[in-house]
């Protein structure tokens, strides 16, 4: 992880590490492609595109839309625009069709690229799942009104181990919201195939930059915690 520069937002408030994010790119006149993937429905685009927009102008950071709702990319209109930029942004949403949508413009490969050539990414919710091994994610569109359980993604690997955002939440589900929190569930169910874990909440984000791993936190409850199993099922954790 040596070239590694990550800003990985749980959700909730993210004015500092956005800031971070831009001040890492080191840039004079920064600018910053806004990847707007995960976004599943044109609804979900049309609101969150222009305020991620409006909170990188408010940072003085000239903006740029990788595509349109449901658009596809070429690999040569990827690179160019990862090229220029100074740091790339990817909204959150729904982390299955982002996985899906990534495949289908095939960017897979070359957003790992430039994340493991040191590209400065700040990505929020499923957006910050997607630089690591595996994600640990709720795959419903709508959980307040359909069954479901978290799942283990395969996302872009580029950072080793498994990660979760929101991890402080407690999701809602058709029979009202779960007892358990992300976080509570990622340690239940944590992978055998992992050493080290990720859960960051709302509000928090897990910084990895410069060799080093910090957190920073805009509320004061809001934590980013590492996860290492241990003995008999047991698992270690370490607040930042």
């Amino acid at each position: 992880m040596d070239n590694i520069n990550i800003v990985a937002i749980g959700g909730g408030k993210r004015d500092e590490a956005l800031q971070h994010a831009v001040d890492l790119s080191g840039e004079q006149n920064p600018s910053v492609l806004i990847v707007p993937t995960a976004c599943s429905t044109e609804a979900s685009y049309s609101k969150n595109v222009p305020v991620v927009m409006e909170r990188f102008r408010k940072l003085g950071v000239a903006t740029r839309v990788l595509h349109e709702y449901g658009g596809y990319p070429s690999r040569d209109q990827l690179i160019n625009l990862l090229g220029v930029a100074s740091l790339v942004y990817i909204i959150g949403g729904n982390t299955p069709y982002m996985l899906k949508q990534i495949d289908a413009h095939g960017s897979r490969n070359t957003l790992q690229e430039y994340i493991c050539g040191g590209k400065v990414h700040a990505d929020t919710s499923a957006g910050a799942l997607l630089p690591f091994e595996l994600a640990h994610s709720c795959v419903a569109h709508k959980p307040a009104e359909v069954e479901w359980d978290y799942k283990l993604l395969p996302t872009l690997g580029a950072v080793p181990g498994v990660i979760t955002a929101h991890a402080n939440q407690h999701d809602p589900t058709p029979h009202g919201q779960r007892p358990d929190s992300r976080l509570d569930a990622l340690i239940s169910n944590f992978p055998e195939s992992q050493t080290i874990g990720y859960a960051v909440d709302n509000s928090a984000s897990l910084v990895i930059a410069n060799k080093e791993i910090s957190a920073i936190h805009e509320e004061p409850k809001a934590e980013v915690r590492i996860i290492r199993p241990s003995a008999q099922g047991h698992h270690d954790i370490t607040l930042l």
